[in-house]
């Protein structure tokens, strides 16, 4: 029975075709890829799977030269980076363009070096492929078999062009048109001039702006019609990616309102990631995604990683991930994480994964994946089991669950989108970068040399990902476009070549992702009490407390109430401080001066390497603020040839002034021919000493110091040592500043009653560990 055979570009595009179709016989469909295979005939030879060709390929790189080309022949590397080196030899066999027209095609030279040892691999990877009777794609489309008997089964063939065909591809198709009718629809945009240009070199008639009918056998145009100019559109801008999430919900609801249906809107997300948090936010359940659920995200590969991770850095942030995982898999995986590679090792470790699998699917795809593993196995024989592991997952994340239980509106990637119409159409992330996507295939020639040899270039990849966008959107009723502006990012300049204006974001759709938080009926509690300065020493960092919020200052010196500090991993800048503080306390202890800067050097460095610390981090921090503290070496010595000594170091001392009793530690007095100089150790920030006096400052520190210091003599000068540049910063209003203080005591002095009111600046809440006990936090 002769019948019609209509070949589309993905099968998204079949199944949305045939949905149209009512009662009675439906055509055949095909994709593409499966027409191309069927008209072919295969020889008969074995056609590997990947893991052979892999290997094979893995094999034929065994001559010195290769390493040039700055791919490692260690197998775990290896298995990472074959696949640019597959996409190239396809990409050229596919256009049918030899290597030796490559070394012509590199008119300077450029790559004369690369291109000869990509030649040597390819004949390498022959003779393998050859000895063993296979029939590999990079080397079975130099001679095209048309499968006669299948195509005369059909009386017509149709085809829906709508990407990009290769020159082999096309030479299948002319021969398929001598066999058969073919025709071929196809739209002419700017975007997608290369595949036009291919067209004309076959003869066929080609104008940009229309969409044409032709026939492949005849050659004639059935029809011309021309395509309808884009829609006014406009594109909204957000400062912060997730709020997209609201901005989608919201244009739903606007479409379906206006009367589009659920089934025929999509939303396109240009980078996948973002398909992520759209699974978080669905709580509707309205979205559905044709790129299925990757099992990345599954419980039992996210804790084979998190165990992973501890392996490698035993951290605080990584030990904390351990506490969901079970035991026994973590004991074994530390027990064989550097133990020579076994398969049954990886067998074992599948079946304690499956057996915490709680989906079918999960569960037979991590048993295929172990399956599959036998084939490589071998070659993985000399490394540690972590090698095999990582390759195992990454096939593993690659892995995809299809989405059977979501709701009408379609999600999907860009190419998906091929062949298909939509009435309403939503884009996120129309940003450089995503849109067009950018190319990473240009990695062994560069556009000149591509160019010459009549290779797509990168300019033309991206080009045919925006014909892609334009007839998406030339299709749709209403189209909706939404990209990030802010320090990272910027949006996509194809907004500009559409003539697409942009414009902020019109209403807050955080609100919409997040909900908002009522702060009604919320009043801050007032705190007031008796409480007595004079009875209480004052340190400077209390009374900097009590000037800065005495809400702080009573949390924190009256109720108590510790500061809750989480562990963390990487040193902060008060833990380095505080060792450099200990460490020159001892460097100081028996030496008041020292004669270089070497000298003083070694005496830190001995100090620091006391203790042993057995912390990476910590231990490079210190051995980077040895080095970083040479001025500081240099300044001290400046000094002592001045003739100045250290006289005290960490010297605790009290005094009353107004009434009220000032305690403190000074980290250093040196004497000098004018008298005392009170410094305090700085590594990072410090207040500023050449401003005069004010009415809002709290920062009383060197005032502080500068009278306790004043019961072992004559205090000449107080000031911060900046320790990183080796400066000291005098104190210029000391004097003012002491004056200031004391009318400050006097105050504290004479007032026992207390409101602790909250301050009302909100800037020195940010950082306060008492913000959620004063509401302050929302």
């Amino acid at each position: 029975m002769q019948s019609q055979l209509i070949v589309f570009p993905t099968s998204r595009s079949i199944r949305e075709t045939l949905r149209g179709y009512g009662d009675g016989f439906l055509p055949t469909t095909l994709g593409m890829g499966d027409f191309l295979d069927r008209s072919v005939r295969g020889g008969g030879k074995i056609v590997p799977d990947d893991d052979l060709r892999l290997l094979a390929l893995h094999e034929a790189t065994n001559f010195s030269a290769f390493d040039t080309l700055h791919i490692e022949r260690n197998f775990f590397t290896f298995i990472q980076n074959s696949t640019y080196i597959f996409r190239f030899f396809e990409e050229l066999s596919g256009e049918m363009v030899s290597i030796e027209a490559l070394e012509g095609a590199d008119v300077y030279g450029e790559y004369e070096e690369h291109i000869a040892i990509l030649k040597k691999l390819w004949c390498e990877y022959q003779k393998i492929v050859d000895s063993r009777g296979w029939s590999d794609p990079i080397f079975s489309k130099s001679i095209i078999e048309i499968n006669e008997g299948y195509l005369r089964g059909f009386e017509k063939i149709t085809l829906h062009v709508e990407g990009y065909l290769s020159r082999y591809e096309l030479e299948v198709l002319e021969a398929c048109s001598h066999e058969v009718e073919v025709e071929c629809l196809y739209h002419a945009t700017t975007y997608n001039e290369k595949m036009s240009s291919r067209f004309r070199e076959y003869g066929l008639e080609v104008e940009e702006g229309y969409s044409y009918h032709w026939s492949l056998s005849t050659h004639e145009v059935v029809s011309k019609v021309p395509l309808a100019p884009l829609k006014e559109m406009s594109c909204e801008i957000f400062q912060h990616r997730l709020t997209q999430i609201g901005f989608i919900k919201a244009q739903i609801q606007m479409m379906v309102e206006g009367g589009i249906s659920p089934d025929q809107i999509v939303v396109v997300v240009p980078d996948e990631s973002f398909v992520h948090y759209l699974r978080v936010f669905d709580t509707e359940g309205n979205l559905n995604f044709a790129m299925g659920e990757s099992l990345e995200r599954e419980r039992v590969v996210m804790d084979i990683e998190a165990v992973e991770l501890f392996i490698k850095e035993p951290s605080v942030e990584n030990s904390a991930r351990l506490s969901r995982i079970d035991t026994e898999l973590v004991e074994w995986l530390k027990g064989h994480y550097y133990q020579p590679f076994v398969l049954d090792d990886l067998r074992i470790l599948s079946t304690m994964m499956i057996g915490s699998a709680t989906r079918d699917e999960v569960k037979s795809l991590i048993q295929e994946e172990v399956e599959k593993f036998k084939s490589i196995a071998e070659a993985l024989r000399e490394h540690e089991f972590k090698s095999g592991l990582r390759i195992f997952l990454s096939r593993l994340k690659n892995r995809t669950i299809d989405d059977v239980g979501g709701g009408k509106i379609t999600v999907m990637g860009l190419l998906e989108t091929r062949g298909v119409s939509y009435d309403g159409v939503i884009v996120v992330d129309f940003n450089e970068g995503y849109v067009p996507h950018r190319s990473q295939k240009d990695l062994f020639l560069n556009t000149k040399t591509r160019r010459i040899a009549d290779l797509p270039t990168s300019y033309e990849r991206e080009s045919l990902q925006k014909h892609y966008y334009w007839m998406l959107f030339q299709r749709a009723q209403k189209v909706a476009i939404g990209c990030v502006q802010n320090t990272e990012t910027i949006p996509s300049r194809f907004l500009l070549q559409l003539g697409i204006a942009t414009h902020p974001a019109q209403s807050d759709f955080g609100e919409i992702v997040f909900g908002t938080v009522s702060l009604r009926g919320v009043e801050p509690r007032e705190i007031e009490g008796r409480y007595d300065f004079r009875a209480h020493p004052l340190s400077s960092s209390g009374l900097k407390s009590f000037l800065t919020c005495k809400r702080q200052f009573y949390y924190k010196y009256i109720d108590k109430i510790k500061e809750h500090e989480q562990l963390q991993d990487l040193s902060k800048e008060r833990d380095i401080g505080n060792a450099l503080h200990n460490a020159l306390e001892r460097v100081y202890a028996d030496k008041s001066s020292y004669e270089s800067a070497t000298d003083i050097k070694e005496a830190l460095r001995a100090v620091l390497d006391e203790k042993g610390e057995k912390d990476a981090m910590e231990r490079y921090t210190k051995a980077l603020w040895i080095e970083k503290l040479d001025p500081f070496y240099e300044h001290e010595i400046a000094r002592f040839e001045e003739g100045i000594r250290v006289a005290y170091h960490e010297k605790e001392a009290r005094k009353v002034v107004e009434g009220i009793e000032l305690v403190g530690r000074i980290d250093r007095i040196d004497r000098s021919v004018e008298g005392l100089e009170v410094l305090d150790y700085k590594t990072g920030q410090f207040a500023d000493t050449k401003r005069e006096p004010k009415e809002e400052d709290s920062d009383y520190q060197l005032s502080i110091y500068a009278l306790l210091a004043e019961e072992f003599g004559k205090v000449s000068r107080c000031g911060y040592y900046d320790l990183q540049n080796g400066t000291i910063h005098y104190e210029q209003f000391l004097e003012e500043k002491i004056a200031k203080l004391r009318e400050i005591l006097q105050t504290l002095a004479g007032q026992q009653e207390w409101n602790w009111m909250m301050c009302e600046e909100l800037k020195h809440c940010r950082y306060c560990p008492y913000a959620t006990l004063c509401q302050r936090d929302l």
